[in-house]
This record gives C-alpha cells, structure tokens and sequence, in this order.
C-alpha cells in the first residue's frame, strides 16, 4: 500500500484508516524515519482509531541526537498501545 501524505502522522487528512479497515486490518506495524515525530504520530494517532500499533525498534532510524528519545517514544507508543487493548478487552467482557 503507497500512502501519500502531508502531515506527520500518516492517520491525518489521509485515508489510512478507512483502507486498513475495509481491509480487515487491525494491527499497523511502523517503520521507517524521523521516530520522534512521523512514526509516533502515527501510532498514536492509529491507537485512537483502535487499531493496534507497534513501532518496531530494529525498523526506525532516528536523528543521531535523538537516539534516547526515540526510545522514550517507542516505549511509550507500546504502554499506550497495550492500555487501550487492555481496557477493549475489559469492555468486551462486560
């Protein structure tokens, strides 16, 4: 899939989302450049679409000074990420 975007996520004033459900799609795996803003936003973004998202470390190339950030960023995409498939989870049961 070639997605053509503007915006530092690829969730916004695209039609990713609309793609990945037509599709059946519920998990995005992410990789590629700029970590710290493009990857991120599009997890988060793709996490409050309710799809799954996961940023694969060994996939991104950050800016040489941002390498402890990008860390931050991956492990905080992966809590957010897991907190909201636990609390659909915990809907779902009800």
């Amino acid at each position: 899939m070639v997605l053509i975007k503007k915006y530092a996520s690829g969730c916004t004033h695209t039609d990713l989302g609309g793609r990945l459900m037509a599709s059946g799609i519920g998990m995005l795996v992410i990789a590629g450049f700029s970590t710290g803003s493009c990857n991120r936003a599009t997890a988060v973004d793709a996490i409050h679409m309710s799809f799954r998202a996961k940023v694969i470390q060994d996939a991104v190339a950050p800016e040489r000074s941002a390498r402890g950030v990008t860390r931050a960023n991956i492990a905080l995409t992966s809590q957010l990420s897991e907190e909201k498939e636990a609390a659909i989870g915990r809907a779902r049961s009800r």
